[in-house]
């Protein structure tokens, strides 16, 4: 048979709040508590000789003087209204048929800060079975009522999981027949 832990004696507890509480009040204010003064001494009964008094000192070097800071103006503002743009990150990611098929969770993005790819949590069911995947930044729709891809599972089975800091391979959109194959970078 168990036995129910018997509680700590009430001496115990404060005890280990006592030794607390010296710590809990160094951490509030950040100062370290305060030391008593040292002990008074009386002074030396005789003064100590005079010494010889000092060679007199060069004059100190005038030091450099440095401009006064010119004051920063405040950044400069710019409205941006409420439904002129939309949070992406963590946003669900719907497919062709209207279906929610991943959710946006970072954006890749050239030297010039351009977007080029989205990586996905895609797939899996009730948070089982997603891996990460990218895709070509041109392979999503940016509507009022969401993100679209435009691409199909059956089009996305074969990708790569993405990994972080391994080189990406991006689900693109393919080329319309009879056109050229679509650009790698863009």
């Amino acid at each position: 048979m168990l036995s129910r832990p018997r509680p700590l004696p009430l001496r115990y507890a404060a005890a280990c709040i006592g030794l607390l509480l010296p710590t809990l009040a160094f951490a509030a204010d950040g100062d370290p508590p305060a030391e008593a003064p040292p002990a008074a001494t009386a002074p030396p009964a005789t003064p100590p000789p005079q010494a010889d008094p000092p060679p007199a000192a060069a004059p100190p070097a005038a030091a450099p003087t440095t401009p006064p800071q010119a004051e920063v103006p405040p950044a400069a503002r710019e409205t941006l209204e409420a439904r002129a743009a939309f949070r992406t990150m963590g946003q669900d990611v719907k497919g062709p048929s209207g279906i929610v098929v991943a959710q946006l969770v970072n954006i890749l993005v050239n030297t010039e800060g351009q977007p080029v790819a989205a990586i996905l949590d895609y797939g899996g069911f009730l948070g089982v079975g997603k891996r990460r995947i990218a895709v070509a930044w041109r392979a999503l729709q940016f509507t009022p009522d969401g993100i679209g891809l435009g691409l199909s599972r059956e089009q996305l089975r074969g990708l790569p999981e993405f990994k972080d800091g391994e080189p990406a391979v991006l689900a693109v959109p393919p080329a319309a027949p009879g056109t050229a194959e679509a650009p790698a970078n863009r």
